[in-house]
């Protein structure tokens, strides 16, 4: 499922921590790619004060 997120409605940044499955991470894999590379995320809603009171 490909989502599409309007920039006007983000509010801040979030920790996105992907969620590695049971294949090793390639070493060449450049960070710039991880969105494309993994295809779910936790978010990390602990990240500070303020990102938890917005979230939940």
């Amino acid at each position: 499922m490909t989502l599409i997120i309007h920039i006007n409605t983000i509010l801040r940044s979030a920790h996105l921590p992907p969620v590695y499955g049971s294949q090793r991470v390639p070493c060449t894999l450049h960070h710039s790619m991880s969105l494309g590379a993994f295809r779910m995320f936790y978010a990390n809603h602990y990240i500070d004060y303020h990102a938890h009171q917005t979230i939940y």
